[in-house]
């Protein structure tokens, strides 16, 4: 028993010094957005709220107040408070219309009705059959043509020529244009949210249970003068790969080019990323 007791202490406080390493570059991110603790205070309380409600319950018996008190060390008092905050809904994590525009983008460069025998994808007038219009109904659902189309363009994924009345399309990647960009602070959430579930499931999954994929890559002995070729080179086969798993995921869609918003019950949102660090 005391064994165990020092194994589970150890890993305690190798976790919180994980939580140190991870938050570094978070609160700098904060902190240059004037985000003050007690801001983060309060996410992080609701956080702790949210968990222990969804994932800590008991079989056969209601989340109580106090029962999340206990796990979380906070009093029943705020406990209530921060039930009825979480109940508005606010720390929902619906896809939003980051999604949609990097479903439109992806079926515009494999869909064939939207891209040519050559792979690329068309240029493509505003309204009609063939369309950027009939483009966007296909794939983000009720989300009106004009409104995709000035985010695409916002974020540089498409040109507009307005005299010839056609979009083309520069990238299939929606990526926002700058650390200041609303969709930048979306994808930290969702992106950092993806990873660190994963890391949690594979340090909890039991010992027969299939782990999810987490790879890494790195060396520290890269000559400085290397790097951005290396960056380069991550960045192209990188894209590649996951163009490649992203045509992979349209094919075995439930209802491929079905309503956006009606999905089976039984979907769920699966995905892999990549990312490049340095340091």
């Amino acid at each position: 028993m005391e064994t165990k007791v020092m194994k589970n202490n150890d890993i305690k406080t190798r976790l919180l010094q994980s939580l140190q390493h991870l938050l570094s570059p978070l609160v700098r991110l904060l902190l240059k957005h004037g985000i003050s603790f007690a801001e983060f205070e309060e996410i992080a309380r609701l956080s702790y709220v949210a968990a222990a409600e969804h994932h800590f319950k008991l079989p056969n018996r209601k989340m109580s107040d106090s029962r999340i008190a206990v796990l979380t060390g906070l009093t029943r008092k705020e406990v209530k408070r921060l039930r009825e905050i979480i109940s508005t809904g606010e720390l929902s994590h619906k896809a939003d219309n980051a999604h949609r525009a990097t479903r439109v983008l992806g079926g515009w460069h494999r869909d064939p009705d939207f891209c040519g025998k050559d792979g690329y994808p068309q240029v493509l007038p505003m309204e009609g059959e063939c369309s950027f219009a009939a483009l966007v109904r296909r794939y983000s659902g009720d989300i009106p043509s004009k409104a995709m189309l000035e985010e695409l363009a916002r974020v540089a994924a498409v040109r507009i020529d307005k005299q010839a009345g056609t979009v083309t399309a520069l990238t299939r990647v929606y990526m926002p244009v700058n650390a200041n960009d609303p969709a930048s602070v979306r994808i930290l959430g969702t992106a950092t949210h993806d990873l660190i579930t994963t890391i949690e499931h594979n340090m909890s999954s039991a010992v027969d249970e299939p782990r999810r994929l987490q790879r890494s890559v790195s060396n520290t002995t890269i000559p400085a003068r290397l790097i951005p070729i290396f960056q380069r080179v991550a960045a192209e086969q990188g894209q590649t790969l996951l163009e490649s798993l992203d045509d992979w995921l349209t094919a075995h869609e439930e209802a491929p080019h079905s309503d956006y918003n009606n999905l089976g019950n039984d979907s769920e949102r699966v995905g892999v990323g990549i990312y490049f660090f340095r340091r």
